[in-house]
């Protein structure tokens, strides 16, 4: 039978037999070495069949031709060494073309910027810079004009209030100038009137000077406020005697007309 088959058992002789014709034997096979390896080959054969069904099929790679032909490789021949050069290059090129493009592009506003700013710092006239787009550098633009046309706004009522200041500076002064020079002219007599009316004068100098630093702690954001009564008659007579002398001198009377005295 085949290898690794079990032997048949020795048949038993029959009993009406005579005890010394025995029934021929059959020898069984040793199991040898050789044996096992077919057996073992057997059962891993059977277990294969029994899991193919469950196992993917192996993968194969041809690194050439599944028929075993050459594949032609790439040849690095001096005229193909130099196309790829020649690509290299061009692609470089374009590369550094692109790249300087973008810097000029860049660079041009923030130059405008820098010398927007240079020029408001040596005093002259802010003036705008050109809007390039809604970026960052086209919003640092944009908050630049903002800033200088803020900026132009806290100059113009800057000089407003200087002329503003040196005006009202200049009606006391003048009036106490022309009292002083018609005292020393002998036009006028130095009496207690004559007096009382430059102390008025220097009195309303002195409150220009507090209404400065009044203006100045409200900048800062330190001045504080305390509302007090005032005489409208005072207050109306201090107006008229500022400004008698030049009424006077054009030929107007001043007269105060105010009602009882009480509260402003």
């Amino acid at each position: 039978g085949e290898p690794g088959a079990l032997a048949p058992r020795p048949v038993p002789a029959p009993r009406d037999a005579p005890a010394e014709q025995a029934a021929p034997s059959v020898e069984m096979p040793e199991l040898t070495g050789e044996n096992d390896r077919a057996i073992a080959s057997c059962v891993g054969t059977a277990r294969s069949e029994q899991l193919s069904s469950y196992v993917a099929s192996p993968a194969l790679l041809f690194i050439g031709d599944e028929g075993g032909a050459t594949l032609p490789g790439f040849d690095l021949s001096p005229a193909n060494t130099a196309r790829i050069a020649g690509a290299a290059a061009l692609v470089l090129a374009l590369t550094v073309g692109a790249s300087v493009f973008a810097g000029a592009r860049l660079v041009r506003p923030l130059h405008a910027l820098t010398g927007a700013a240079q020029r408001m710092r040596d005093g002259e006239q802010p003036a705008s810079v050109p809007v390039s787009g809604d970026d960052e550098v086209g919003r640092l633009a944009a908050a630049f004009n903002d800033m200088s046309a803020h900026r132009a706004r806290l100059e113009e009522q800057r000089k407003a209030m200087v002329s503003d200041v040196a005006h009202e500076l200049r009606t006391p002064l003048s009036n106490i100038r022309g009292w002083l020079e018609a005292a020393q002219d002998g036009l006028a007599d130095p009496d207690p009137a004559f007096v009382s009316s430059l102390l008025e004068e220097a009195v309303l100098l002195q409150h220009i000077i507090d209404d400065l630093q009044d203006l100045a702690a409200a900048d800062a954001g330190v001045l504080r406020l305390h509302p007090e009564p005032v005489e409208v008659r005072e207050l109306l007579g201090q107006v008229a005697a500022a400004h008698q002398a030049r009424a006077e001198n054009a030929g107007v009377t001043l007269a105060v007309t105010a009602p009882a005295p009480g509260p402003a």
